[in-house]
């Protein structure tokens, strides 16, 4: 069959050549069908995916063709960054592409709009095949409305191992020793808060449900805990932003956190000494260890509610988030699987940077369901006093984080 593409520039961001790139597995739930004696029907689906996807995503509309001769597709392709999905898709919802991906925590605001077809048919299937806590962060008040596609949206812990070891990691204590006797330091940005809430998440409590945020962190558990972040930054060892591979190729760092975004810069700066594991644990205000907590996030793709097609957007939907697609992304993009079998295959255990995100994990918290926007503001800013070492206005830290946790809780937007 005749393969038919119209290449788009949604919204003003001009699409790259696609090129080949072998074909992806295709392995899925949809089966080949046989055309109707009336031949194919005709079907145009348009497809928002970031840039650095466009390779594979073609390759997986021709793998897609093959076992759908029932459908005549017309393949509008086309460029959105996933951050960017929501406001691009919400300007003009029916005019939006059939099929889309984005992260976990736009789910709430697209659902809102009325812009996602609900999961139905895959439902089960979906359901089975991936992490549960990807599948519920693409599910809001019981309904399925998105397909995971990936489950590495955290951070851990990058190392140098020629001169850390495994017990060295495992403490914040035993790597700033280190540090201090090396006199080198260990790059631990807080991200505008997002990072930052490491050093919460394991001992409070923090929710958003869409409307109402929620947050414990001005307790005695979080005083503890900020009382630790402020003493690891306090030791002067600790900065606070920087570029991940040039500090290491500099020899200014030994370790680092980040997610698996910069395994291939960081791999490259440490050679044969590229290494990651967990976030380490620290010593609380209590001069107890409590383990680093972290963010956890999804990537997923959703179905247009306004798709003229909405069986073949559900299948392709359904294709390229399924087992061997994913595994196919993790091996030539380094994307974590969502998808359980393909995180488990065997052509990812040497994968450093996938082994990390896994092994932190447990220690994980699902960031579209513990903060809206209420919380970036005042969550960045705590952040940037207690690694400045510094009160402001405030008599003590326990006021401080009354403070910042009275702007969190604020009625959102």
């Amino acid at each position: 069959m005749l393969k038919k593409y119209a290449l788009v520039a949604a919204a003003g961001i001009m699409l790259g050549a696609l090129a080949g790139c072998g074909s992806s597995a295709t392995t899925s739930q949809t089966t080949s069908v046989t055309p109707s004696s009336e031949g194919p029907t005709p079907v145009t689906l348009k497809v928002w995916q970031p840039q650095m996807e466009q390779t594979i995503l073609q390759a997986m509309t021709e793998d897609f063709d093959e076992l759908h001769p029932e459908w005549d597709i017309t393949w509008d392709l086309g460029v959105v960054e996933e951050p960017d999905l929501k406001g691009t898709l919400t300007l003009d919802v029916e005019a939006g592409a059939d099929v889309f991906a984005f992260p976990d925590d736009q789910l709430t605001d697209l659902v809102a709009a009325g812009a996602l077809s609900e999961v139905q048919q895959y439902k089960v299937v979906v359901t089975n095949r991936n992490v549960a806590w990807s599948v519920a962060a693409a599910t809001r008040s019981d309904k399925l409305y998105a397909y995971p596609e990936t489950a590495d949206n955290g951070f851990f812990l990058y190392y140098n191992s020629s001169v850390l070891t495994e017990t060295d990691v495992a403490t914040m204590d035993a790597l700033l020793t280190k540090a201090e006797t090396l006199n080198k330091s260990i790059l631990f940005d807080p991200a505008g808060g997002w990072q930052s809430a490491s050093w919460f998440l394991n001992t409070g409590t923090i929710t958003y449900d869409g409307t109402t945020q929620t947050c414990d962190w001005n307790n005695a558990a979080g005083l503890s805990s900020a009382q630790g972040m402020w003493n690891a930054y306090g030791t002067g060892r600790i900065l606070s932003s920087g570029n991940h591979a040039q500090l290491y190729a500099d020899g200014d760092i030994i370790a680092s956190v980040s997610g698996t975004w910069e395994a291939t810069n960081i791999s490259t700066a440490l050679g044969a000494n590229y290494a990651a594991t967990k976030l380490p644990t620290f010593t609380n205000g209590n001069d107890v260890q409590q383990q680093l907590g972290s963010f956890t996030g999804a990537k997923l793709v959703g179905v247009n509610a306004y798709t003229d097609f909405p069986a073949a957007a559900h299948a392709f939907a359904e294709f390229i988030t399924n087992e061997a697609n994913q595994l196919e992304r993790a091996l030539v993009r380094g994307l974590g699987p969502s998808n359980t079998a393909a995180g488990a295959a065997a052509e990812l255990e040497s994968n450093v940077a996938l082994a990390a995100l896994a092994a932190q994990a447990p220690y994980g918290v699902l960031q579209s369901t513990a903060v809206g926007g209420t919380y970036w503001t005042p969550g960045g800013a705590l952040a940037n006093a207690i690694i400045a070492n510094d009160l402001g206005d405030y008599a003590t830290l326990q006021a401080m984080l009354d403070a910042a946790v009275a702007q969190i809780v604020a009625t959102a937007s």
